[in-house]
């Protein structure tokens, strides 16, 4: 890695990580604002009790009365792992790719710098970059106001899911980075990464309702990701193990890749 390369990745985009951050900050915070309301409602677990049994297995829908069942329904499983993935999966293809498509690439590459350490400086800039969305992003904000509107869930708890989701998109943005680079097409990037991604999340739904489905849900990230319930149980090392194994294989396929092609004119 050349730390030169990886301070000025996170320099170039430091206003977009910006606003992305406050982004995912309001996000959460909108979340977690609503939750008094929503936990005030009565009827609400008989409501969500009395929905088709495959329609609360395919979302993960326990209660939303809990603090726990509320964060993890509201949260943990809807908009916001989907937009962490929009995030990482676009920076992860346009960080070799999408320099490459706008000509920049040749230039760095004309200055005593390997194609590896290249490759390798922008992998670390985004790893800072999915680290600041997790746990300045979303740990931070459930933290510091989820006990003002009565969200108490453990620290250690909270850390689990949000670790879990951690590995969970930097796996993505890892795909994204090494399909890129390895075709040198930013498109291809994110439409791999995103097909792996979607089709992972209809498996790893359906699936807990449709048997012939569940057999498949070890191949979807989103089991990994979720399957064991972090915010309940902790931190599952053996799902984190997967994930994290899933993303340095394909780090390292890709640097193998990005360092044999010929780069476009």
């Amino acid at each position: 890695m050349n730390s030169v390369l990886f301070f000025l990745d996170l320099r170039i985009r430091r206003l977009s990580t910006v606003l992305w951050l406050a982004a995912v900050i309001a996000l959460v915070l909108m979340y977690v604002a609503l939750y008094p309301s929503i936990k005030s409602t009565p009827g609400v677990d008989e409501f969500i009790q009395n929905l088709p049994e495959a329609l609360r297995e395919a979302f993960a829908i326990a209660d939303y009365s809990s603090p726990t069942g509320y964060l993890q329904a509201e949260i943990f499983s809807g908009l916001l792992p989907v937009v962490l993935l929009v995030l990482v999966i676009g920076r992860g293809s346009a960080s070799v790719a999408g320099e490459e498509d706008q000509k920049r690439l040749e230039i760095v590459m004309a200055q005593p710098v390997s194609r590896v350490s290249l490759y390798l400086s922008k992998a670390a800039s985004l790893t800072v970059i999915s680290f600041v969305m997790v746990f300045f992003g979303v740990f931070g904000s459930i933290a510091l106001v989820g006990p003002w509107v009565s969200i108490t869930v453990g620290l250690a708890d909270l850390f689990a899911i949000c670790f879990h989701l951690f590995v969970f998109v930097l796996f993505a943005g890892f795909l994204a980075l090494a399909a890129g680079a390895a075709s040198g097409r930013k498109g291809l990037g994110v439409a791999l990464a995103s097909a792996v991604f979607a089709l992972g999340f209809l498996i790893e739904s359906l699936g807990r309702s449709i048997d012939w489905l569940g057999h498949l849900r070890p191949l979807s990230p989103w089991h990994w990701y979720s399957s064991s319930q972090p915010l309940s149980n902790g931190i599952d090392w053996g799902d984190c193990g997967v994930l994290g194994g899933s993303a340095l294989v394909v780090l390292c396929l890709g640097a193998w890749l990005f360092n044999r092609r010929d780069l476009r004119g």
